[in-house]
């Protein structure tokens, strides 16, 4: 559809213009017409959109907001802003590094799924408070807790904060699963609340 509103141009003759932009107090739906490359301005909260293309049936505005704005789909992030919320049901699918520098990662519900890649904090906290944190590696340079109990999943090692120190006078015997006979090599460090206890470990013998 030609514009049609018309000026002169030097050497041109009359040249379309574009359209004026179309205010308006709500966004833009896919039964509002215009123009290809007809601005659409939302009053209510400053946003904006733009008319880029059209089918037999309805009208496509795509949104050129820098502020808040609800999005079906989100394709490529460059920057998510301190503060910014992600409503629950959005997918964010990334092939490298989703990093949180200063803040939390929090899943609410669901899950935190890492096929490829890594997710990275430097300072702050990955925090579910309920469902699963899924990734091939969990890799820490500090110390991983344990707080609870959530009882046991198919196909998992669980290690949970758990622990009952009441000695009895009874002894046990633990057995090697071959004859050999071996030495611990060494001890790991683990922490039941704040006290420090060491786990005996073996790398010269089977279990």
């Amino acid at each position: 559809m030609a514009s049609s509103i018309r000026a002169y141009t030097l050497g041109e003759g009359l040249s379309g213009l574009a359209p004026m932009a179309i205010q308006s107090h709500r966004a833009p739906t896919t039964r509002d017409s215009g123009q290809i490359g007809q601005i659409w301005v939302n009053m209510n909260n400053n946003n904006f959109y733009v008319l880029t293309s059209r089918t037999p049936t309805q009208y496509i505005w795509s949104s050129l907001s820098n502020g808040a704005g609800l999005f079906n789909s989100i394709t490529t992030v460059t920057t998510v802003t301190a503060g910014t919320a992600i409503i629950a049901g959005t997918t964010i699918t990334a092939a490298g590094n989703i990093t949180s520098t200063v803040g939390d990662i929090t899943a609410s519900a669901g899950d935190i799924n890492v096929t490829l890649g890594d997710i990275i904090v430097a300072a702050g906290d990955i925090e579910v408070t309920q469902g699963n944190v899924i990734a091939g590696d969990v890799l820490s340079g500090g110390t991983v807790y344990s707080a609870g109990d959530l009882g046991g999943v198919a196909a998992t090692t669980a290690i949970t904060n758990v622990d009952n120190h009441a000695l009895g006078a009874g002894a046990l015997t633990l057995l090697s699963t071959t004859a050999n006979p071996g030495t611990n090599t060494g001890y790991l460090k683990m922490y039941l609340g704040a006290a420090t206890i060491w786990v005996p470990y073996f790398t010269n013998i089977a279990p």
